[in-house]
């Protein structure tokens, strides 16, 4: 026996609807007593803190960075120390690229992160922003 929306059992939009988050599910299967509100998802304080922490690793990965690069060439001296040779080693100057773009990274996404701590966009709709910028003047 099939159970349909009449028979107490839940409707295709109440089911897309829990699927979706907006409601919290009924564990006994009937529709829900209260649907909680979820708070604001992007305004969140908390986001500061890991802004704050992916800098930190950002300059970390800096550091580490400066310090494989500097490691990674070698001057050799010739015998008669008339002329001096470099040498790249590509293991270390590679390892130095990849931290400094984990760095670069970083930081963007710390950048993102303190915004979304510090503010949200307003929810305007496009019908406030119907007048065109700059004015015309359509009788000119």
């Amino acid at each position: 026996m099939t159970r349909t929306s009449g028979e107490g059992g839940r409707g295709a939009d109440q089911a897309f609807a829990d699927a979706a988050g907006d409601r919290a599910p009924d564990p006994t299967g009937g529709p829900p007593a209260s649907a909680p509100t979820r708070p604001g998802r992007l305004h969140q304080p908390w986001r500061a803190l890991v802004a704050l922490a992916e800098l930190i690793l950002a300059a970390t990965a800096g550091w580490l960075a400066v310090r494989l690069w500097q490691s990674g060439i070698t001057v050799v001296p010739t015998p008669d120390g008339s002329v001096e040779l470099t040498h790249y080693h590509g293991d270390a100057i590679s390892g130095a690229i990849g931290l400094g773009l984990v760095g670069v990274l970083l930081v963007l996404d710390a950048g993102r992160q303190l915004l979304l701590a510090v503010r949200v966009r307003s929810r305007r709709g496009r019908s406030e922003r119907t007048e065109p910028w700059p004015p015309f003047d359509e009788d000119v």
